[in-house]
């Protein structure tokens, strides 16, 4: 039988609430089934060819999420003379299997109908043989009518001028990992005002709080190719973040005392445009004026919703009457009124180190996103934080994770490492979460357009099976 037997599935589903190290070898042990398929299939169906890995390349679907009833598009480059079979499986079990002949070298398609049951993992196993050789290779798919149900979120943060060709590059390389959400990080002009206007229309470029050189065409172009594969377009910006020079009311600030003439700021890096000055979000008029920003840029701009952020814990803070707010308090009715006056769009909040996350997770966000930092610095606090973030919702929300990879060698040139990231991927999938970590670059610190540390090729290819065993077996991680 190819794939995974169901009393091997059980043990899946029983291991996944322990802590034990057993339920992380056995996800290190399910992350190489597309090589026990491969041999499986090899020594039981043709025992005398050889197996290659130069037959075809560049398997990819279409889509990163299909929504029920959808067809599959599928794709590979092979040489003229070769013979692909193509069998379905969904947990283990197989549901179709075709064979065709490959007539002529070059890019080939086909489609594949999976059954119309929302919210289910498919695994795509492909196998091409050509003159005595055999290669076989799997891909999972995704039936979701929602991305929040298994969300598996990436970033963008690169957004100078570029060719759309560019755009659509990066965009169909982070669909070979099933990506069905992007953070548009820093893609702003400030964060008071997130979208440039100049004569009551959007700037064509403008300059982020880092000064590096935005254009609003790039963001334009991620956002339509990221829409034609089904992946949701996410705006960054903070929930409380404004410029010093803001032309803002100080009564809408947050201070350090209760005589208030110091204000709560977070400084940010020389030569950066500005420091943030912290606004309070318990303020209507703050409220209404960053909900209507807001409402312009969904105005100009096709994202789908808003990546919200915030700073953590900020310790004692009080407006301008001197009464403390209590951060952590304030955001279940911000976020419930951003809900409330842009009911189409979607939201997501980082709680930082879970900072907020109760009244964040009583708000209708897309699901639970934590930022991870210290003291949370060990394998079995990931764990724990997906622990807690289930019985917050009563296991019905998922968790997205930033845990940035070899964050005290960030700023060195080198390589992330294999071992590390690819247990830390272990850990978060098989708790039942994703991992934020996969852009143009992958993620070593919380400043997302820093890009020192490069993935390897052999990294690449085992994320890929990774993406797929998250996707593929959905329905028990």
């Amino acid at each position: 039988m190819t794939g995974i037997s169901p009393s091997f599935l059980k043990e899946v589903i029983i291991l996944k609430g322990k802590a034990a190290i057993l339920g992380l070898l056995l996800l290190a042990a399910l992350a190489s089934f597309c090589l026990k398929e491969k041999e499986e299939k090899t020594t039981h169906d043709a025992p005398s060819l050889q197996e290659s890995k130069d037959l075809f390349f560049n398997l990819q679907t279409d889509k990163a999420r299909y929504n029920p009833g959808d067809s599959v598009q599928f794709s590979i480059k092979a040489e003229a003379g070769s013979t692909v079979e193509v069998t379905y499986y969904h947990l283990g079990r197989p549901l179709d299997t075709v064979a065709a002949e490959l007539k002529a070298p070059g890019t080939h398609r086909w489609s594949w109908n999976p059954p119309e049951k929302d919210y289910k993992g498919y695994l795509a196993v492909v196998s091409v043989e050509n003159g005595g050789s055999i290669q076989t290779e799997t891909i999972a798919v995704d039936v979701s009518s929602s991305w929040s149900r298994f969300p598996r979120y990436g970033f963008l943060s690169d957004f100078a001028d570029s060719s759309p060709e560019t755009a659509a590059a990066i965009i169909s390389d982070l669909n070979r990992y099933h990506l069905n959400g992007l953070q548009f990080y820093d893609w702003h002009f400030e964060h008071q005002e997130p979208l440039k206007m100049e004569d009551k229309l959007p700037a064509g470029h403008w300059e982020d709080v880092a000064n590096r050189r935005i254009s609003l065409q790039k963001v334009q172009q991620y956002i339509g190719e990221a829409k034609q594969r089904n992946i949701k377009t996410m705006a960054y910006n903070l929930l409380y973040g404004s410029f010093e020079d803001n032309g803002l009311p100080r009564e809408w600030q947050l201070f350090k005392d209760q005589s208030s003439p110091e204000p709560d700021i977070h400084p940010l890096p020389g030569g950066w445009k500005s420091n943030l000055l912290i606004m309070n979000p318990t303020n209507p008029w703050w409220q209404d004026h960053l909900i209507e920003q807001q409402k312009m840029v969904y105005q100009y701009l096709g994202f789908d919703g808003w990546h919200i952020d915030q700073l953590g814990d900020r310790g004692e803070v009080f407006n301008e009457l001197g009464d403390s707010i209590h951060l952590a308090e304030s955001f279940q009715p911000f976020l419930e009124k951003i809900k409330q006056k842009l009911p189409e769009k979607e939201i997501v909040m980082n709680a930082v180190n879970q900072y907020g996350q109760p009244a964040i997770s009583r708000a209708g966000a897309a699901f639970l996103y934590t930022e991870v930092w210290d003291p949370y610095k060990h394998y079995g606090d990931l764990k724990k934080i997906l622990d807690e973030n289930r019985n917050l919702t009563n296991n019905g929300q998922a968790s997205v994770l930033a845990a940035y990879m070899n964050y005290r060698h960030s700023d060195e040139q080198g390589m992330f490492n294999e071992a590390g990231v690819l247990l830390t991927d272990a850990v978060i999938f098989s708790n039942g979460g994703a991992h934020l970590e996969l852009g143009e670059h992958m993620l070593s610190k919380e400043y997302f357009p820093h890009n020192q540390l490069q993935v390897s090729e052999g990294l690449q290819q085992e994320m890929a099976s990774y993406y797929d065993f998250l996707t593929a077996y959905e329905n028990i991680l």
